[in-house]
């Protein structure tokens, strides 16, 4: 073919593949589901082969598909390296984490000084993972919550094991028995959304679904849960994520039940950017507090 792909053709394309959503692909790259499916459409008439095959909601890989997405990784890496390499200061390394901020505060913040004794000439810094913008992000780490398996373009790491799902909110919080009468705050989704239950499929989950309350509102991530500790209502939180708080008395349980998920948070690190040091010092360092955490 004499012509070449679009640039905008080739990162719609990556989005997809990295995410393996059409609508999440979308969501990254702040268009539409269906202008992201035009440009697929557009790559495979442009090259000649088909990419994608669509399998249910999502979509997997052609053997040709996952071969230009191992070349866009590296080159889109390289990309991002030799912009970055412009603004990197001097001395020292920057590291952007994407992570979600409800983790950044309660399991991240409070660890990260023992990173910076031990390598002080790496400078952190921590990024809302729900607004990665995927052709900016590929030589940085991530933690997201979710269920990740590796594949030829990331390495991932559990972080965290055996998480339930449970109501949690200040003590004094619910007016009545258990969760009547009730607020029941809700997190906003924006861009991507968690892998994460609502309010209504929770309560039916776990047999609660006649409970009187007095409705849900919606709040940002980076607000839930200090609004719980405040007593302005009660939020669904995993066990990583109230573990403090409980043990602290901040937070109470309203009520005993709670949901198994196999969901967890990961570290996701794109193999090119394991070249860099100060990705695999940051990733071998979390991993080991990840397990210091699952044994204190």
């Amino acid at each position: 073919m004499n012509d070449r792909p679009s640039l905008n053709a080739l990162r719609a394309f990556h989005a997809v593949a990295r995410t393996g959503s059409l609508s999440a692909a979308a969501a990254e790259l702040s268009v539409t589901t269906s202008a992201v499916s035009r440009q697929i459409r557009n790559l495979e008439e442009s090259i000649g082969l088909a990419l994608i095959v669509r399998d249910g909601r999502g979509v997997r890989l052609t053997a040709d598909g996952r071969e230009l997405q191992n070349g866009l990784s590296d080159a889109f890496l390289k990309i991002a390296q030799s912009v970055d390499g412009l603004r990197r200061p001097a001395l020292g390394e920057k590291l952007r984490v994407m992570v979600p901020p409800i983790f950044a505060s309660t399991w991240l913040l409070p660890r990260l000084g023992r990173f910076r004794e031990i390598r002080p000439e790496i400078e952190i810094v921590l990024l809302d993972s729900r607004e990665m913008v995927s052709a900016s992000s590929l030589d940085e780490v991530v933690v997201e919550w979710g269920v990740f398996e590796e594949d030829a373009t990331t390495v991932c790491t559990r972080l965290t094991d055996n998480e339930e799902i449970f109501p949690v909110c200040g003590p004094g919080a619910c007016p009545g028995p258990g969760l009547a009468g009730a607020t029941l705050l809700e997190r906003e989704v924006v861009g991507r959304g968690w892998n994460w239950p609502d309010w209504p499929t929770f309560l039916a989950a776990v047999g609660l679904a006649g409970i009187e309350t007095e409705g849900t509102s919606a709040l940002t991530a980076r607000l839930l849960l200090e609004a719980a500790r405040q007593g302005r209502g009660v939020i669904l939180a995993c066990t990583t994520i109230a573990r403090e708080d409980l043990a602290a008395g901040s937070l109470v349980r309203p009520v005993p039940e709670s949901l198994p998920v196999d969901d967890s948070y990961w570290l996701l690190v794109y193999r090119p950017a394991f070249r860099r040091p100060e990705v695999r010092a940051f990733a071998a360092w979390l991993g080991e507090e990840a397990g210091r955490g699952a044994s204190e």
